[in-house]
């Protein structure tokens, strides 16, 4: 990674911050375009790690605000990418993430 993907990484690291304080005070609305443009900045400079991090905080969010689709989605990337980055924490989470969109939702496999 060079100077300006070290810049752009803290930038969009800040971002998942804020919208995640957001999220937490229940202010998923508000804290999900944050959360995208932080996903924007991971992807478009390769970090995979942010980019599970933004889809996991991105899941969480369109569940609370009843997008279903897209919350499973969102998590549905973020498992892979933990999974391929070998993070057994960041798996169990998002499993649990998963599990509660198929409990809200009433559909089980």
């Amino acid at each position: 990674m060079n100077a300006e993907d070290i810049s752009r990484a803290k930038q969009a690291d800040e971002l998942m911050d804020k919208g995640q304080d957001l999220m937490q005070r229940g202010q998923h609305a508000e804290a999900m375009p944050l959360v995208l443009e932080a996903l924007a900045i991971a992807e478009n400079i390769g970090h995979r790690n942010h980019c599970g991090r933004a889809r996991n905080l991105l899941g969480i969010m369109a569940t609370f605000l009843g997008d279903s689709l897209s919350a499973f989605e969102h998590l549905r990337h973020a498992l892979d990418l933990a999974i391929e980055l070998d993070q057994h924490l960041r798996v169990a989470s998002t499993l649990h993430n998963i599990g509660m969109i198929l409990d809200n939702t009433g559909n089980y496999p």
